[in-house]
């Protein structure tokens, strides 16, 4: 029997679901402090099973932290990083950037390389991501959506 697919929606900030958004983000040791800053969309997918955002700036997306809860890793973080990478193409977008501590692997299975932090757009470079919360150990990455 075939499983229902998985619903992907986007969050606003004030209904429960970004805040447990928060705490999961919060749990996995990622960022919390600036996701009120800039043009930045949030997704949920299913019942909580990840979350994630996309910031775009004309050409440039930004890929914010991607976060999969308790033990449904089957597909479900690439799932919805297709979708962000959907979004940020509607959007007009032809590259997606990211940070990472952690999941370099799991992002250059989906076309992220490592670039160095001497190449990251200015609208990248602005973000306090790059400029305070993402230490020197952290990857930087780029996507092409082109």
């Amino acid at each position: 029997m075939e499983s229902a697919p998985l619903i992907i929606r986007e969050l606003t900030t004030t209904e429960p679901a970004f805040r447990a958004m928060v705490t999961a983000l919060a749990d996995a040791g990622l960022h919390t402090t600036d996701l009120h800053e800039g043009p930045v969309r949030y997704f949920m997918l299913g019942d909580g099973a990840a979350f994630g955002g996309i910031s775009t700036f004309g050409t440039t997306a930004y890929l914010r932290s991607i976060v999969v809860t308790g033990p449904r890793r089957n597909g479900t973080g690439s799932a919805l990083l297709q979708h962000l990478l959907a979004t940020a193409r509607a959007e007009a977008a032809k590259e997606v950037w990211l940070f990472t501590l952690s999941a370099a692997k799991f992002f250059a299975k989906h076309g992220f390389a490592p670039e160095p932090r001497t190449s990251a757009p200015d609208a990248i470079a602005a973000t306090r991501q790059f400029t305070e919360l993402c230490p020197e150990s952290a990857v930087l990455m780029r996507c092409s959506l082109a």
